[in-house]
């Protein structure tokens, strides 16, 4: 079986090449490489960036219900049970099911 050779070009090339580091954990006072990312807010669109241990004591501090009543968090729960799509009963157009079904 033959051996890959990989392109000289590629990250993988060349594993004696010291890692860059690309972002520092956003935890004050923290000089690690913050490679994980965690929710800031419960919309999901920003992030914090945390290395290995404080992403691991972020998550068990974060709560994503926090400041929801009880309604909110079950119509979260009934609303992603679905994939957060709306959904209608069949028929829902006045059509009757059984003639939808014959026309197929």
């Amino acid at each position: 079986m033959p051996r890959i050779q990989l392109k000289p070009q590629s990250p993988e090339f060349d594993d004696q090449k010291p890692r860059v580091v690309t972002r520092s954990c956003d935890m004050p006072g923290c000089s690690c490489e913050g490679e994980h990312k965690a929710p800031k807010d419960r919309s999901l669109a920003s992030h914090y960036w945390f290395c290995f241990e404080h992403v691991q004591e972020y998550n068990r501090a974060w709560n994503f219900f926090e400041g929801m009543s009880a309604k909110e968090i079950e119509d979260h729960i009934f609303k992603s049970f679905y994939g957060d799509r709306p959904t209608w009963k069949y028929g829902v157009n006045g059509d009757d099911p059984a003639d939808i079904l014959r026309a197929k």
